[in-house]
C-alpha cells in the first residue's frame, strides 16, 4: 500500500507499449501511472 491509497492494479505492459499502474486515492479517484517502453516508436496519428 503507497501512502494515501491502495495500488488498485500491479505494474504490467499494455499493448500500446505503457507500463503502468493504478492506484486510488483516499478521496476514491483511480490515478494511472504510466511511462511509455523504451523500445516504443512514436507515430503521427494523421498517418
Amino acid at each position: 500500500m503507497l501512502s494515501g491509497g491502495p495500488i488498485t492494479a500491479e505494474p504490467s505492459d499494455k499493448p500500446w507499449r505503457w507500463r503502468s499502474f493504478l492506484v486510488t486515492d483516499p478521496n476514491g479517484v483511480m490515478l494511472d501511472f504510466f511511462h511509455p517502453l523504451a523500445d516504443a516508436r512514436v507515430e503521427d496519428a494523421a498517418s
